[in-house]
């Protein structure tokens, strides 16, 4: 990969960070439990599993590594990483 092509990445991973920063209460509200798919400031799928998300990435033919994948909590929960 090409310096270019790395900042782009970072650019969009960034992008991203911000589209979930931004909107974490709405989308906490919306997809509380759930595995997102995220792709240009876009939500793909939404599902209780992360196999099933995965599942449906792979069936939609999209790159696994051009999109981003989030656990949203339920409001209160704590994730610890």
């Amino acid at each position: 990969m090409v310096p270019e092509q790395i900042l782009d990445e970072f650019k969009g991973l960034e992008e991203v960070t911000s589209f979930l920063a931004d909107r974490f209460s709405e989308l906490q509200k919306k997809y509380s439990g759930k595995f997102i798919v995220i792709k240009n400031k876009n939500i793909l799928f939404a599902e209780d599993s992360f196999e099933k998300v995965v599942n449906d990435i792979d069936k939609s033919g999209i790159d696994i590594k051009k999109v981003v994948i989030k656990f949203i909590p339920a409001k209160g929960e704590i994730i610890l990483y």
